[in-house]
This record gives structure tokens, C-alpha cells and sequence, in this order.
């Protein structure tokens, strides 16, 4: 299959997390997908994906890892990817003047992208990208006394940053708005044997090669025309019984911030299991996506991590987020990591009783604190250990 040897094609290209490489793979399987749809209730389901990496700077090979990916788009599809550099005007301006208004958007530093949409003359390019990754049928947009037309949209992403730069520029609002949450956001543990340099293997560009041979296959395999995929009944039972137990989850935590995540991942399993099936290589005729493949996607959202976007957001989801993590915390240790004012401090440790979401306990005179339910947030891999 094409996701197994791009994975394996990338890291012997790189010490980067194999997560990033799978990220890339399925980004690429987005670009190549863009005819499959899933007639949901809800609307149709198309398996554009926005992956974001997020790592340390130079250590994690972010960069490098995206411009494997890059790279294989462009030899197959070179006219399919965006610019990286575009005023809100300019984008939908260049999508609307395509008969379909379709292409991959590719950044390799995401924080740059978050800086510019400050600008003034960037205002309303968030709302559009939201609106974007929906991907409608048809979207007419007016911009300063312009009419656009845009048609069948179709937009996969890869980008990447750091933590500090991501922290920098993020607000509260990027999270409740569901801007974030529209990314599948993956943070691989740091503790890796790193690689020392060598010399290129000489099976490389062959391996290359046959990747290429496989995209090809890909792209081509099917019509320009609509394909629709169904999902095999015992999958669409799998998956909604898991949306059940993560709904009960979510409820049980009792927070917004979580709540913007929880659609967009649940419709994330049905993308990214609509990419193994394609990666499968099924006819058109008979496309289907299984029970292993809905199990697979199931599995591969444990990697996503919208707690480390949230934690950076509000004070509140901040301290949450620390009493979470630690189990039991003191009141000094939150205030030295917080760099919140005494009062400040009070008013989020007053709120998050009130929810119940926290308790008070004393231990040899000292104020701790610890959260009532032991279970961490939705998305954690403690709450996907029975999917």
C-alpha cells in the first residue's frame, strides 16, 4: 500500500516521529482523494485533512518531514498546490477562478500563518478557511464590491510549528470558534533515539521511485466524477457506539474547550478511515469502507493532542490542565506556573469547584488541590483504551 512505503520511504530519509511521516502519507492520500464523499445525514463527509506538527525547533524535523510529502505532490500534481502566501481577496479570488476550487495548502512554519492573520489587511481570512475546509458544493463570497463563485471545494493542509510559537499567537477564541479544532493536531513525545548523519542509501531513489509509481496509480485510478463511499454496517455500529462513550466522556468533563474538538474529531475518523479504504485500492464500483478500517482511524485520533492547544489558551483551561496532568497540585506551585495574581487564582479556583471539576484537600497543613474525576480529558489515550 502507498501509506506503508511512503512511511518507511520518509524515515529513511529522517529521524522524524513516525507519526509525522504517517501524517504526511495520509495528507498526500487527502490530495489524491479529492473525488470520495460519504453521504452522512449530517451532509457529505470528504477526506480533506488539516494536519498540524507541532515539535521542538530543529529537533523534531518538522520542516524536513513536510518536505518529503511536498516534494511527491509536486512530482504528481504540481498545479494542485496553493500558494503559501495569500490575502483573504487573492485566495478566494485564485480557488474561484478554477473549474473546481480545489488544491493542497502547505506551509512548513504554521506560526508565521497565525502572525499574518493579525494583519489588518488579513481580516476575515479565518472565517474563510473555516469555511473552506467544509468544503461546500458551492460558496458565493463577496469581497470589497467583488462577486466569487466557488465550486466543489476541496482543501488538504500540512503545516507545523513549535509549542512557544503556537502559544504566541493563539487566543481563546481560536479554540471555541472551531478554527483549531479543525486541525488534527499531533505533538509526538520528544524522547527518541536521534540519528547521527550518513551517507544516502543507495535504495532510496529507488524507493522513491516506487512511491511515485504507486501516487500515479493513485491519481489515475478513477474518473474526475463524484465517487460516493459506503460504510459497512458493522463499521457505522463500531463507530457510533465509540461516539456514544466519548459523548458520555465529554459531558462528564464538563468542558467547552473539549466540546470544540469533539465534532471535528468524530468526523475526522470517517476522513481518515475513507483514506485507508482508498489506500486499499477498492474499485469504484464496490468502494466500501470496513469495520478495520473505521477500527484503524479509531486508533490513529489517540495521536492528536488538543489538550496542548487548550492548555495555552485561558487561564482556566491552564490551571485544569495542570491539576489534571499532576493529579494533585499545590496552590503555591500553581500560582509560581501560572504567573497568575493571587486573585486571579482564586476566581479560576472558585469557578472550577463550582463545576466540580476540582476538590480541596489539605495534606500536613497544605492546600491541594486534585480533580474529581480521575478519568483525564476526551481525546486522552485513557479514554480511547476501549475503542
Amino acid at each position: 500500500m502507498f501509506l506503508e512505503k511512503y512511511i518507511k520511504y520518509a524515515s529513511m530519509r529522517t529521524d522524524a516521529p513516525i507519526i509525522f511521516h504517517e501524517c504526511c502519507g495520509l495528507f498526500l492520500l487527502s490530495c489524491f482523494a479529492s473525488r470520495f464523499y460519504f453521504e452522512s445525514l449530517f451532509g457529505k463527509v470528504k477526506p480533506n485533512i488539516w494536519f498540524l506538527l507541532l515539535g521542538e525547533s530543529s529537533i523534531t524535523r518538522k520542516t524536513t518531514a513536510i518536505s518529503f510529502a511536498e516534494d511527491i505532490l509536486l512530482t504528481i500534481i504540481k498545479d494542485f498546490r496553493l500558494a503559501d502566501d495569500y490575502s483573504p481577496e487573492a485566495l478566494i479570488s485564485d480557488l474561484s477562478s478554477k473549474s473546481k476550487s480545489q488544491g493542497a495548502f502547505v506551509r512548513d512554519e504554521f506560526g508565521g500563518f497565525l502572525a499574518d492573520l493579525k494583519k489588518s489587511y488579513m481580516q476575515g481570512m479565518k472565517e474563510s478557511f473555516m469555511k473552506l475546509y467544509d468544503c461546500p458544493v458551492r460558496w458565493e463570497r463577496k469581497i470589497q464590491r467583488q462577486s466569487y463563485t466557488l465550486n466543489d471545494v476541496y482543501i488538504p493542509l500540512l503545516t507545523g510549528t513549535t509549542i512557544t510559537r503556537l502559544k504566541k499567537h493563539i487566543c481563546d477564541d481560536d479554540v471555541l470558534s472551531g478554527f483549531l479544532p479543525r486541525f488534527f493536531i499531533v505533538r509526538p513525545n520528544p524522547d527518541r533515539k536521534l540519528r547521527p548523519i550518513s551517507s544516502l542509501p543507495k535504495n532510496v531513489s529507488l524507493l522513491r521511485d516506487n512511491i511515485i509509481v504507486a501516487a500515479r496509480k493513485l491519481h489515475s485510478k478513477f474518473s474526475d466524477e463524484p465517487i460516493e463511499v459506503f460504510i459497512d454496517k458493522k463499521a457505522l455500529e463500531f463507530y457510533n457506539n465509540l461516539l456514544l462513550k466519548k459523548e458520555q466522556a465529554l459531558i462528564n468533563s464538563r468542558n467547552d474547550h473539549l466540546a470544540a474538538f469533539f465534532s471535528r474529531q468524530s468526523m475526522r475518523i470517517l476522513k481518515i478511515a475513507i483514506l485507508y479504504a482508498f489506500d486499499a485500492h477498492g474499485a469504484p464500483s464496490e468502494f466500501k469502507v470496513d469495520l478495520i478500517h473505521i477500527m484503524r482511524a479509531s486508533n490513529f485520533v489517540k495521536h492528536e493532542s488538543p489538550s496542548t492547544v487548550i492548555e495555552q489558551t485561558t487561564p482556566l483551561s491552564k490551571v485544569l490542565a495542570k491539576i489534571t496532568r499532576d493529579s494533585v497540585v499545590a496552590h503555591s506551585t500553581l500560582l509560581r506556573d501560572s504567573n497568575l495574581k493571587s486573585r486571579d487564582m482564586k476566581e479560576v479556583i472558585n469557578t472550577l469547584i463550582e463545576r466540580n471539576q476540582i476538590e480541596v484537600v489539605f495534606q500536613d497543613r497544605k492546600k491541594l488541590y486534585k480533580t474529581i474525576n480521575s478519568k483525564k480529558s476526551w481525546g486522552s489515550k485513557d479514554l480511547h483504551k476501549d475503542a
